[in-house]
């Protein structure tokens, strides 16, 4: 990182890049339904 601009600029950038991706967190979603689903059942 070269200075604060560079690494506000990169972090916006992670930003728009998760929050513009459909179905990103998906997989962590079912992973998490499963988890809960097994709890239940046990």
């Amino acid at each position: 990182v070269r200075d604060i601009q560079d690494l506000r600029d990169r972090i916006t950038a992670g930003y728009d890049t998760i929050r513009y991706t459909p179905g990103i967190f998906e997989r962590v979603r079912e992973s998490m339904r499963r988890r809960v689903t097994a709890c239940i059942q046990d």
